[in-house]
């Protein structure tokens, strides 16, 4: 594994994008923009200025500026333990949370 599989999965949105990818060929950039993004205008340049380039750099993406539409570039499995990995912690940790906060309400 090299240091570009860990700078890619270092933003929110990039692990969003990837973690997308696990489970289904291709996305769209509007999936990823959610009602969270304080500034959903300033989001999408983000993904499609910096975020999705660097994936695209690292072939973890292949994605058409003009559609939209985010695929598994040809790196992307090298990239997937570590995605599965961050996802598997993130979920449960999510877990974890949700039997604390029962605990405290019973």
């Amino acid at each position: 594994m090299n240091d570009g599989a860990y700078r890619a999965l270092a933003d929110d949105h990039r692990r969003r994008v990837l973690t997308a990818l696990l489970n289904e060929a291709s996305t769209v950039v509007s999936a990823h923009l959610s009602a969270t993004d304080e500034r959903e205008h300033d989001a999408r340049i983000k993904l499609y200025h910096h975020h999705l380039p660097m994936l695209a750099d690292g072939s973890y993406v292949e994605w058409d500026p003009a559609s939209g539409t985010i695929e598994r570039g040809p790196a992307f499995d090298q990239i997937r333990p570590l995605v599965e990995f961050h996802e598997s912690v993130t979920a449960d940790r999510v877990k974890s949370s949700q039997a604390e906060s029962q605990a405290n309400t019973d």
